[in-house]
């Protein structure tokens, strides 16, 4: 074996030996039943910063989370369009003068990475969902999006935002890290296409991420609240595709035909019982038909319709058996009619459900506690939404929360993806608060599970 090699061998299991004495670490917090046994503190700039202190720093930051949020609302893109976005977030991340930073995916991803000046330890990553929806806003506040016919209907400008702001903070505290710190700035959530291109070029290496963590703002959750829970919060999804072919003619010789629309209708009938009939009612499923697309004019009947649809589900089994019914019925109602039917699943859209890692969530529980108060924690249960963040929980370590936004007295109640989605801005400390003492307590847990080895 060269020096080289040796060095490079060395490094390596110094770094499998940090990980796995966080591991350890994070693991007797977690079983502890004391939510005060999850750290002491939170070291910050001047090394006594407790958890309460981060939420009132976040708090004070509110002027800025504020403008930062809305200028991102006023500006959205769309899936995998996301330049401007990205080059705004890059020129704030190089503005902060400690962080790296790397654009990826054409241009539409940003990394930053904090490298820690305490010494080496494992490394986080926080991520944010950066892209928005093609939907007219109806809002009339000062902020409405200057993109007609693109809005950020879903929350990610309070992600873009939140993210920042914890970027923003933690570096302020570099020299005092044990570790590094990654802040992932990813495209095309809304495509299910950006978290798997920024894995590819790389995201998830050098250094190699130990533990991830975000959030998703939620308009079902009350300002205030963080919604915390372990095992599979969001579904997995599919996207299918079904193009039934029939025989085109006149609309007054439908004899002469094999009409596609009723094939259609018949078909989108059929599919409503792969849940009720098909799936174990204790598990939980969706087949839903989201678009249909058929004929040019009144008296024609045309030759082919399109249905296109979606598939929710938790378990694979049930994603299995929902992919071969969906197929067996189109073929089979289709035939029936004398028609054929084509069934397409596109990877497009199709992803993996988010799965909350255990260990990660309970120590991030206790963390979130201890930083906006016990009482603002609460159990998010499951949603049949779906997000490719679960890629990133998949191949780390990773847990994935609810930050509350509903303010119904203020407004803030309308459903995500409506033309009248927003928030109540009252909740982005919160995001900020939970993300930083994350951060710091874990780097710290490292640290200190070194340190207790060592002597």
């Amino acid at each position: 074996m060269s020096k080289d090699d040796k060095k490079k061998d060395k490094k390596g299991k110094k770094d499998r030996a940090t990980e796995q004495t966080a591991d350890v670490a994070l693991s007797a917090l977690a079983d502890s039943a004391d939510p005060a046994a999850v750290g002491s503190t939170v070291a910050g700039s001047n090394g006594a910063s407790d958890y309460g202190g981060i939420m009132q720093e976040a708090l004070a930051m509110n002027e800025e989370l504020v403008s930062l949020r809305r200028y991102y609302h006023m500006h959205p893109e769309l899936s995998s369009q996301e330049f401007a976005t990205a080059r705004s977030i890059a020129d704030y991340l190089r503005g902060l003068g400690n962080i790296e930073v790397h654009e990826l995916v054409n241009g539409t991803a940003v990394l930053g990475l904090l490298r820690g000046g305490a010494g080496d330890g494992p490394t986080i990553m926080v991520r944010a969902d950066i892209d928005a929806l093609p939907i007219i806003e109806a809002n009339t506040v000062e902020y409405k999006s200057q993109n007609v016919g693109v809005m950020h209907a879903c929350g990610h400008d309070t992600h873009i935002t939140g993210v920042l702001a914890t970027a923003r903070l933690l570096s302020q505290r570099a020299a005092t890290l044990k570790g590094n710190v990654k802040f992932a700035f990813q495209p095309a959530e809304e495509r299910s296409g950006g978290a798997q291109p920024m894995i590819d070029e790389g995201v998830m290496k050098n250094p190699s991420v130990d533990r991830v963590i975000g959030y998703h703002v939620w308009g079902d959750m009350q300002v205030g609240k963080v919604g915390i829970s372990a095992g599979p919060v969001m579904a997995g999804v599919e996207e299918f595709v079904i193009t039934i072919k029939g025989k085109g003619g006149h609309g007054a010789h439908p004899d002469q035909t094999v009409d596609p629309i009723v094939v259609a209708a018949h078909l989108i009938t059929a599919l409503q019982t792969i849940v009720s009939r098909n799936v174990d009612p204790l598990d939980t499923a969706i087949c839903t038909v989201g678009k249909v697309e058929a004929g040019t004019a009144f008296n024609i009947i045309p030759e082919t319709a399109k249905l296109t649809g979606t598939l929710r589900f938790f378990k694979e089994h049930v994603h299995e058996l929902l992919l071969e019914r969906v197929r067996t019925l189109a073929e089979g109602v289709a035939a029936g009619f004398g028609a054929t039917a084509e069934v397409k699943y596109t990877g497009d859209l199709a992803m993996i459900p988010v799965d909350n890692d255990a260990e990660t969530t309970a120590w991030l529980r206790g963390v979130a506690e201890r930083t906006v108060g016990a009482e603002r924690v609460v159990d998010q249960g499951q949603t049949m939404g779906g997000d490719d963040m679960a890629l990133f929980v998949k191949q780390a370590h990773g847990t994935y929360f609810f930050l509350g936004g509903k303010n119904e007295a203020k407004g803030f109640d309308s459903p995500h993806h409506s033309s009248t989605f927003d928030i109540d801005e009252g909740c982005l400390p919160y995001g900020v608060a939970v993300l930083t003492a994350g951060v710091l307590d874990y780097l710290k847990l490292a640290a200190l599970a070194v340190s207790t080895c060592i002597s």
